[in-house]
């Protein structure tokens, strides 16, 4: 288990120093709707249609859950989501947290969120 942390920290720092990614439009590629909270479906479409990424199983959207969703009502909002996403080094999150969004204010379509490098850091 600390193994498999620490590995999820780096990787958690590895997506922080990539430039274009942000917070706000990570979460909007899941929560297309703008409700303000994911699904495990709104996850599973994510993943899938807007990050080409399929090599999941239920039982891994299950566990995302059940670490993340603190209410246990089946949602993960975006602070639970800035959780899941942020190194716990206050230096590396800052990074994050300091970029504004910049591709859904422009438009863009969420296949088309963030260069090629950083999909597949996230």
């Amino acid at each position: 288990m600390i193994f498999i942390e620490r590995d999820t920290e780096s990787a958690k720092i590895d997506l922080a120093l990539k430039s274009d990614f942000n917070l706000v439009d990570a979460f909007r590629i899941f929560d297309t709707r703008g409700l303000g909270f994911i699904t495990s479906q709104d996850l599973v479409d994510g993943l899938r249609m807007n990050l080409d990424f399929g090599e999941f199983c239920p039982d891994d959207i299950y566990m995302f859950f059940k670490r993340y969703d603190r209410s246990g009502r089946g949602r993960i909002t975006f602070n639970e989501f800035n959780e899941a996403v942020l190194p716990f080094s206050q230096e590396y999150a800052g990074l994050v947290t300091d970029r504004p969004e910049y591709y859904l204010r422009r438009g863009h379509d969420y296949r088309r969120f963030f260069n090629c490098d950083t999909r597949m850091e996230f």
